[in-house]
């Protein structure tokens, strides 16, 4: 009995320790995981923390939502400043055509100095302002407005027409013939081209020059008023006087019987008059 009492204690002791053995390991294991957990958790934070700097190191710098940078800001001010200019320029320009429209030269050329302060290459707005010069009489400052587009290959076959209304009311023949000729080259077509190619052989008293000339300008516009007119005034110069009257007649029919033509009619009448008394 006694003998059992002490193996059964033994037994006990030996269970106890091996339970206590079991929770010490227990606890040995549960630390160690514990350890190794947050040695993870640690080793998981440095890797992030590294692959930010990596990441931050190789991106390029993330611009703040609404930041603007300065270079492109300054590209901006400048086309919106481009577009307001060109959008003066217009305005200007637009308002030179309307004031030439209804008969106000000087309205037109102030409107188009504008223009040119702003944007002096401009070529519609240079040939206008040379028309405008022309109808105001500034014959000079007219060839001065139009001289610098001649120099370009491109220029308008409006431009040489202008520039040699100018030149012929200087009585510069032969820079005015040059001007015609290019216009014509350019637009062949344009019976008013032909027109004042006439008037410069008119002017030079070279009547029979001028009425073939007179003639293509008829195939091109057949019903044209200023055709008929000047097809007249050569005939009745070189003595045509049937002719003339003709013409004079074609003149009244084409030009209309409106407020603005009363006068030149009257006039016409009168020349005609005049013809029939002399033949």
């Amino acid at each position: 009995m006694k003998y059992r009492i002490v193996f059964c204690l033994l037994f006990a002791a030996i269970a106890v320790a091996q339970a206590e053995e079991a929770s010490t390991a227990d606890s040995l294991d549960d630390q160690a995981l514990a350890k190794l957990l947050e040695q993870a958790a640690t080793d998981k934070a440095s890797d992030a923390e590294g692959s930010e700097k990596a990441a931050e190191e190789s991106s390029p710098p993330v611009e703040r939502i609404g930041y603007v940078p300065e270079k492109s800001l300054e590209k901006f001010k400048e086309r919106q400043k481009d577009q307001d200019l060109a959008h003066e320029t217009e305005g200007y320009y637009a308002q030179a055509h309307e004031h030439l429209q209804k008969g106000f030269p000087q309205l037109a050329i102030k409107a188009l100095h504008n223009v040119l302060k702003i944007k002096a290459n401009h070529e519609k707005a240079r040939i206008l302002l040379g028309r405008s010069y022309v109808m105001n009489e500034e014959y000079a400052a007219a060839v001065q407005a139009l001289m610098p587009l001649a120099k370009s290959k491109d220029s308008h076959w409006s431009m040489w027409y202008w520039l040699g209304v100018a030149f012929l009311k200087q009585n510069a023949y032969e820079h005015a013939k040059h001007c015609v000729d290019q216009a014509l080259l350019l637009n062949p077509e344009y019976a008013s081209n032909w027109v004042l190619r006439a008037l410069i052989e008119q002017e030079l008293d070279d009547h029979e020059t001028a009425l073939q000339l007179l003639s293509v300008a008829n195939h091109h516009s057949p019903n044209n008023p200023t055709v008929f007119l000047n097809i007249a005034l050569s005939n009745e110069a070189l003595g045509n006087q049937q002719a003339a009257m003709d013409a004079y007649t074609r003149y009244l029919e084409t030009a209309g019987r409106g407020q603005s033509n009363r006068a030149m009619n009257n006039m016409i009448m009168e020349r005609m008059g005049q013809v029939a008394l002399a033949k």
